[in-house]
């Protein structure tokens, strides 16, 4: 009787071990970035409408009216304090816009700072705050 638990116990250890074997990755669409944007000159304000448009006029620049018009932004929160916001979109579009943001220095000709913070598939990850770690 005891041999008949351990075999069962040995089977149950080999489905275990299949299980974990059997998962699958999750394939995300959306990728979302947490954006910076500040200027020199510290008597501008930055709004979500500004930041929405830096980074809408910055594409167009980069990559054509059309060029911009294909990649599909949506501003997901924004931190009036910090002038940081979330935006998501497509995984496909990822590489236009982090190539944009890191060469955008001007809009409306003062001089600005554009950046990603952080990026991820998952929306979740971004609420935490690293700087406390």
């Amino acid at each position: 009787m005891a041999d008949r638990d351990v075999r069962m116990d040995a089977e149950a250890v080999v489905d275990a071990r299949r299980r974990v074997k059997m998962t699958t990755r999750i394939k995300c669409k959306h990728v979302y970035l947490q954006l910076k944007l500040s200027f020199a000159a510290q008597k501008l304000r930055v709004t979500e409408t500004m930041l929405m448009d830096v980074l809408k006029a910055s594409l167009r620049y980069q990559h054509g009216v059309r060029g911009a018009a294909e990649i599909d932004i949506a501003l997901v929160d924004f931190g009036k304090e910090e002038g940081t916001g979330i935006v998501r979109i497509h995984e496909v579009d990822y590489d236009k816009v982090r190539t944009t943001i890191e060469r955008t220095d001007t809009f409306d000709g003062y001089a600005c700072t554009f950046r990603i913070i952080r990026a991820s598939h998952f929306l979740v990850s971004l609420a935490v705050d690293r700087e406390d770690e």
